[in-house]
């Protein structure tokens, strides 16, 4: 056997192979380690969501930066709140935020809104549409950790280096 021979031989096999990974992934669906990926298979949406804090400054932060929370709406199930079939959140973050306000109970001093900032694609090059939803009023402290300098409604060109 040649060693052109050898070289088809192998990318035949391989080939083979890769239609045969393929076939089965297709008939076992998601069967770790073959997987149809179906987590990026979901229905498209027209926005994009994230919970934050809009401060008395008009900053919008992250969730994290804050302890002592207090506020007028109860906080179970932030993730169904203000999406719809247009626009969804990511629900690990949602939950994430969640279980931090309620790990986080006080009296805080500052008066800030819970909201849920929304862009909204048009499907063209242009910037999306943003729009807010107010979740709850609430009272907090900023954590004693908190960088200063961050906000979720920062454009990347605009974030500190």
């Amino acid at each position: 056997m040649t060693a052109l021979d050898d070289r088809r031989t192998r990318g035949l096999l391989a080939a083979a192979i890769l239609v045969l990974l393929v076939v089965v992934a297709q008939g076992l669906g998601s069967l770790y380690p073959i997987s149809r990926f179906e987590m990026y298979a979901a229905a498209v949406v027209d926005g994009a969501s994230r919970i934050g804090v809009r401060d008395a400054a008009g900053r919008l932060r992250e969730v994290e930066l804050y302890d002592a929370w207090s506020c007028d709406a109860p906080i179970d199930g932030l993730a169904r709140r203000c999406v719809g079939d247009d626009v969804r959140g990511l629900d690990y973050l949602d939950d994430a935020a969640e279980r931090h306000i309620l790990a986080h109970p006080g009296e805080g001093a500052e008066a800030v809104a819970l909201v849920r900032r929304i862009w909204r694609f048009t499907g063209d090059d242009a910037a999306p549409a943003v729009d807010e939803c107010e979740i709850a009023r609430c009272r907090v402290d900023l954590a004693r950790d908190a960088p200063s300098s961050i906000a979720l409604d920062m454009l990347p060109s605009e974030a500190p280096r």
